[in-house]
């Protein structure tokens, strides 16, 4: 039997798409469920998903930047991806139910836009690292490094000032 004969069946049972990667979605979605029941605040677990949403903007502006031969596709193509990851991001949370009363409340929210600022401040911090030195990073995965280190900088921020 062919493979097609198979899979025909199951599109008359697809509903609608959201355009984020569902493999993202799932790992963050349960990464702040598997945060919160071990006892994480929800500040700290904002601040990682901004920095995440962040990160995934930066990441995919880059993507169609080498594939366009380092020009962009669109006028403000990296403000407009991250407008559409934090909208894409937050749309996929709630289809899948994460963002009810157990989880969600204004902490998170406050976190995502403090991860969000913290992650762009890295990345630009990693960018005057990389022109200091001619264009290269002094070590391997220097802005996963710097963007690790700045996030979790300001959760040991929000400790000293007894925020969590």
């Amino acid at each position: 039997m062919p493979l097609k004969r198979i899979f025909l069946p199951f599109l008359f049972f697809l509903t609608s798409v959201f355009a984020h990667c569902p493999l993202c979605v799932a790992a963050t979605g349960g990464a702040v469920i598997g945060a919160k029941l071990y006892g994480v605040d929800n500040l700290v677990i904002g601040t990682f998903i901004g920095g995440f949403i962040i990160s995934t903007a930066f990441w995919f502006d880059l993507l169609l930047r080498k594939k366009n031969k380092g020009d962009s596709y669109l006028p403000f193509q990296l403000g407009t991806i991250i407008l559409l990851s934090f909208l894409l991001t937050f749309s996929s949370f709630l289809s899948v139910g994460i963002f009810s009363d157990m989880v969600f409340n204004e902490r998170i929210l406050i976190g995502i836009l403090v991860g969000s600022i913290i992650t762009i401040a890295a990345f630009t911090f990693n960018d005057f690292i990389r022109k200091i030195n001619g264009g290269k990073s002094y070590i391997p995965f220097q802005v996963v490094f710097f963007t690790l280190a700045f996030l979790l900088l300001v959760v040991f921020i929000y400790y000293l000032l007894k925020l969590i």
